[in-house]
């Protein structure tokens, strides 16, 4: 099982909006088993 740590840090002044994490070349990852372990923030998961 491979592990990925994605670490998102808004260096502006405003709200960052939305933030998108796009994997185009990865036809083995199996979106549902994607677990998020924790955010510092509320945030909106969607498939």
């Amino acid at each position: 099982m491979d592990r990925y740590t994605v670490r998102f840090q808004n260096t502006g002044t405003a709200t960052a909006e939305m933030v998108v994490i796009a994997m185009i070349s990865m036809p083995d990852l199996n979106i549902v088993s994607l677990e998020i372990l924790g955010a510092s923030h509320n945030f909106l998961f969607l498939r």
